[in-house]
């Protein structure tokens, strides 16, 4: 079973999770902090074909792609040819076999949802496995796509049990914002965002008791995947090369050890994606062959939330009085306006801010256990 999982070691054990593989002592790395502005785990902005696999913490390395990947000597040279319409047929044997491989009824399954069109077809093939070997089973959205994502979950026979529509307002994941959360955010990456959807809704569901705190007793499942194939540029690896050294770090930080099922991400179907012509449009056509009422069903557009300017000044004060910025590196105050919007992309002069705000909270979190924190400039201290 492949799996785009990215992996960091410190040269004797790996764990997707960098937290995991910190000691009692750790030293800060000057060359990824000072000489990189970073996308991710060492990849230059915008530069996927010269990665260094660095962390901020000297001694732990993002394991490379190639070895990391189980996948990648079935992927690495296959493009596909695009001539003609991807096999909807195969496409939809290889997503239902995918799921089935997946399937654990001996854990609560969680799946995040979206109303659209990836989302749906996760959730039919999920429907047909609860069906055959039930398990627990919660579904899960947020903000303004709760409505439709309800009628979805009504149409597909769900028990209002099973499905949870968190609040469209910022009161749930206001706390997103709190330094003293906001490493669990980024895992080691580079957090270019101040809030991560996935930390906040496993924290709201279990503070709420609707699933299990354990993570060994979760599955997570996501219809990730499915935009990112179907139209990025590249061949199959480098769309999962992308995805390793990106989005999927910093989100199996914010998982903090659950297992990770993304179907739409199995190599199988990547195969069949790659060896038709990939569009956007596709992903309608293939929901349709599967059930045509499912993709008749209208869906929402997701709204634009800001960040209050309350929330924005207190987090530049935390990052201000923390160690990292007293000690390591002083960044340049971001300047911020009354608000901005939260996962905008198009505001790039925030980035560098949220990347070293998320650092910094990551190493107060690990003095407060004790860990000491040897700066690049001599400074070795556990204390503030």
């Amino acid at each position: 079973m492949n799996t785009v999982r990215p992996l960091y070691t410190d040269g004797k054990k790996t764990s997707p999770i960098l937290r995991d593989l910190i000691g009692d002592t750790v030293c800060m790395n000057p060359d990824f902090i000072f000489n990189r502005l970073t996308l991710s785990n060492g990849c230059k902005q915008n530069r996927y074909s010269t990665v260094e696999h660095q962390t901020p913490f000297e001694g732990i390395c993002v394991v490379p792609f190639k070895d990391g990947f189980d996948g990648f000597g079935d992927v690495q040279d296959f493009r596909g040819n695009g001539s003609r319409k991807i096999d909807g047929a195969a496409y939809l044997q290889a997503l239902d076999r995918a799921v089935s491989d997946r399937w654990d009824p001996d854990r609560t399954q969680l799946v995040f949802m979206s109303s659209g069109f990836d989302s749906r077809l996760i959730s039919h093939f999920i429907r047909r496995n609860y069906e055959a070997d039930p398990a627990p089973i919660l579904f899960v959205c947020w903000g303004a796509e709760c409505e439709a994502f309800e009628a979805i979950m009504k149409y597909q026979g769900w028990d209002p049990a099973q499905y949870f529509s968190i609040a469209t307002d910022l009161e749930h994941i206001i706390y997103s914002f709190r330094f003293c959360d906001a490493w669990k955010h980024a895992n080691g990456a580079s957090q270019n965002f101040a809030a991560s959807m996935f930390h906040v809704a496993l924290d709201y569901l279990r503070e709420t008791g609707r699933i299990p705190v354990d993570p060994d007793d979760l599955n997570i499942w996501t219809g990730l995947g499915n935009n990112e194939q179907m139209t990025w540029s590249g061949g199959l690896a480098q769309v999962y090369k992308k995805l390793y050294y990106g989005f999927q770090m910093r989100m199996w930080g914010a998982i903090d050890g659950a297992d990770t099922m993304q179907p739409l991400l199995d190599a199988e179907v990547g195969k069949v994606v790659f060896s038709g012509r990939r569009s956007n449009g596709a992903r309608r056509r293939l929901l349709a062959m599967a059930d045509p009422k499912l993709a008749s069903l209208p869906r929402t557009k997701t709204s634009r939330k800001s960040i209050p300017g309350k929330d924005l000044a207190q987090m530049v004060a935390d990052f201000k009085g923390s160690f990292y910025y007293r000690y390591v590196e002083r960044v340049p105050d971001p300047g911020f306006n009354k608000s901005i919007f939260l996962y905008d992309g198009r505001q790039k002069k925030h980035h560098e801010f949220f990347r070293k705000w998320t650092v910094a909270s990551l190493v107060e979190k690990l003095i407060k256990k004790g860990i000491e924190i040897d700066g690049p400039i001599g400074l070795n201290t556990g204390k503030k």
